[in-house]
């Protein structure tokens, strides 16, 4: 794959490994531009160029580095961040993300299917958070920047198969709280013009 792990413990990318046929690529198949900032950078922030590998390292990382986002951690303190964050906020990945609100929500209304390969819904925690599920959803539909450590958090707790979304024995209290803390993220976000991107087409 082209990741390698030192003798420090920490996994690096190997560029001469990389299979540069299968990179993303921007719409108009130029780099994107970055801004970076960190203690290396003291004049502030820095303009870079995203490159092939950084898009290619980014998609192999995105579990990892979608945690670090929605931990909290700047997206410009990093090259990879960077990049993984301008993906999350793409208008094709907003576009997915809120489909697949809409059709968890409309999973949840349906009775349970029997023998399902599908990972089984909680459905009451859903059907009692239907008010804040319709808010995080309108956070994606909404003109102008959006969050990515608000999409990072959203898709956590889509991935997370023993999370209140699916663990039937989580009170919907539980759930209500994780998603008042996305929206709180993606408002936050916005509003101070930090962490997010713009998603316009």
């Amino acid at each position: 794959m082209g990741l390698r792990r030192g003798h420090d413990g920490l996994v690096r990318l190997d560029r001469t490994k990389l299979d540069t046929t299968k990179l993303d690529r921007t719409p108009t198949g130029a780099p994107a531009t970055l801004l970076l900032v960190g203690p290396d950078r003291p004049l502030g922030l820095t303009l870079r160029r995203s490159r092939r590998w950084a898009r290619m390292a980014a998609r192999l990382l995105a579990p990892t580095l979608d945690r670090r986002l929605a931990d909290g951690q700047a997206p410009e303190s990093s090259v990879l961040l960077a990049v993984r964050a301008q993906a999350l906020v793409s208008p094709g990945l907003i576009r997915r993300d809120a489909r697949l609100w809409g059709q968890l929500v409309q999973r949840a209304s349906r009775p349970p299917v029997m023998r399902s390969p599908r990972t089984p819904l909680n459905r009451v925690a859903i059907g009692g958070c239907a008010t804040r599920l319709s808010e995080v959803r309108s956070r994606l539909g909404e003109p102008g920047p959006v969050s990515a450590r608000g999409v990072a958090m959203m898709n956590r707790l889509l991935r997370d198969g023993t999370g209140p979304l699916y663990d039937r024995r989580a009170p919907a209290s539980r759930l209500d709280a994780a998603l008042e803390q996305i929206v709180a993220a993606f408002d936050a976000d916005v509003a101070g013009h930090g962490l997010a991107g713009d998603a316009a087409s």
